[in-house]
C-alpha cells in the first residue's frame, strides 16, 4: 500500500509596508498557488500551520483545510538561526549532521516527523496528504523521515511553494519527487 504526502512551503507573500500582520499572500502568490493547485491530484487531507499565509496558500490552491498543526521552522529550536539555512551549500547534509549532534534539533525534527506520520495516516492507498509550512521546516523534516542512505543534496533550501513528495509504504518514507519553481 502506497500513500503520498507533500510537504510544501507557503506561496509568495506581500513585502515591505504591504506585508501586514501574518505576512499575507501577494496577488502573485495567490496566482502561483492557484496554478500549483491545478496540478495536485487525490489530495484527501490538508494541514497548515497557525500562520495565515499557509491557510491562504491552501485555499488559493483550491483545497479545503482539515487541520491546523504545529508546523514551525527549525529556528524555533535555538539551534539554527533565522534563515541561516540559506547560507549552507548543502542544507541536507548540515541538517543531518546537526540533528545527529544537537538534541533540541533532533527532538524538533522528530516532532515534525510525527506530524507527517499523523497526516499520512489520514489518507488511504494512492491518496495524498498535504502539509503547508515555512522555510527551514521541510529540510529537517525530510532528513528525519528518510533513511540516511537516501539523503543527497537536492539543492538549496525550498523557496515559496517548493517542496517534496514522499511515498509511504508500511511506515517507511522515500523521496518520490522534489518540486522547484524554476
Amino acid at each position: 500500500m502506497t500513500r503520498w504526502i507533500e510537504l510544501r512551503r507557503h506561496s509568495l507573500t506581500k513585502k515591505d509596508a504591504g506585508r501586514g500582520r501574518g505576512s499575507h499572500l501577494s496577488q502573485e502568490g495567490v496566482e502561483l498557488a492557484r496554478s500549483e493547485g491545478e496540478r495536485l491530484r487525490h489530495v484527501r487531507y490538508v494541514a497548515v500551520s497557525e500562520s495565515p499565509r499557509t491557510l491562504e496558500t491552501a485555499i488559493a490552491m483550491g483545497l479545503a483545510v482539515d487541520d491546523v498543526v504545529g508546523i514551525a521552522g527549525s529556528n524555533v529550536t535555538g539551534e539554527v538561526d533565522f534563515h541561516e539555512w540559506w547560507e549552507w551549500p548543502d542544507p541536507w547534509a548540515v541538517y543531518a549532521e546537526r540533528i545527529a549532534t544537537r538534541p533540541r534539533l533532533a527532538a524538533y525534527a522528530d516532532a515534525q516527523l510525527q506530524i507527517v506520520k499523523r497526516a499520512v495516516d489520514r489518507v488511504r492507498d494512492d491518496d495524498t496528504a498535504l502539509l503547508i509550512g515555512h522555510g527551514g521546516w521541510i529540510e529537517p523534516t525530510v532528513v528525519a523521515a528518510v533513511a540516511a542512505d537516501q539523503l543527497q543534496n537536492w539543492g538549496p533550501p525550498f523557496d515559496h511553494l517548493e517542496g517534496v513528495r514522499l511515498s509511504e509504504n508500511d511506515g517507511v518514507f522515500a523521496i518520490a519527487a522534489v518540486y522547484r519553481r524554476a
